[in-house]
Parts: C-alpha cells; structure tokens; sequence
C-alpha cells in the first residue's frame, strides 16, 4: 500500500472526472432544457460535495493518532472472501460504496462489519446481495 492517501487519490480522482467531464457536460444538456440532465446534474454536484467532505474527513483523521490494533474508517483493508483472491478496499466516510474505486462506506453493511475489527476475524455480512464471510488479512491506515 503507498504512502500517500489512497483515500485522498481515489477521491480525488473521481472529483477530478466530477468537475472536469461530468459536471460540464451535464450543465450544457440541462441548459438545454433537457430534465433528465437536470436531475443527473443535480446528483453529480452532490456527490462532488460528498467527496469533499470525505477528503477533508480523511486528511483530519490522518492528522490524530492511529490504532494499530483495530480497524477506523480511513484504513485500507485486505479482505479475503473464501473461494476468490484476496482484495484491498478503503473504508471511507458517507461517500457510498463503490466497488468499482474499491470504497467501502462506513454506513454500508461490509464496512459497518469492518469497524474495530481486527487482523485475522472473520466477518460474516448480510448484504443486499446475500450472505458474505471475509476474514481480514490486513489493514494498514490509508497514507
């Protein structure tokens, strides 16, 4: 895992797509009386400010002490889920789930599970998607 915020760039990343592809796009089709660019445009413009707040969250966390022994939002987690190859995610705040970034929300049931868990547990989930069990491999505080 690299030194520099994972969480940082992951967001960062996203916010970059946000204001630089999205968000125009969206605005130009919704000038144009288009609606359903309207609503998606509204959607994209709250979910640039979700990640912001989820920046600032991350770099304050990063700033106080770190438990070495237990899982906090912010830490990068390494999960193994029985019959696939082990997987790294970031526990982040209130942005939501985005398997696809490899983000897991602390408010979403696998990361709910995660939280002040630590190395070695195994973690049984009921998820939308059905029951899931994951033993943590893992984690190291997101730099």
């Amino acid at each position: 895992m690299t030194r520099r915020g994972t969480i940082e760039r992951s967001l960062e990343k996203r916010l970059l797509q946000l204001e630089s592809e999205q968000i125009p796009r969206l605005e130009e089709a919704a000038s144009a009386d288009d609606h359903a660019a309207a609503a998606l445009l509204g959607s994209a413009r709250r979910e640039r400010g979700e990640i912001l707040e989820a920046v600032e969250r991350a770099r304050a966390a990063h700033r106080g002490p770190w438990d070495e022994e237990r899982i906090e939002v912010g830490d990068t987690v390494e999960l193994l889920e029985e019959g696939q190859a082990a997987a790294r995610y970031v526990l982040v705040w209130e942005t939501g789930s985005r398997v696809s970034d490899a983000w897991i929300s602390h408010r979403s049931p696998v990361g709910r599970s995660l939280v002040g868990r630590r190395r070695g547990d195994v973690v049984v989930v009921d998820a939308p998607g059905g029951r899931m069990s994951f033993r943590i491999v893992d984690f190291l505080r997101s730099r």
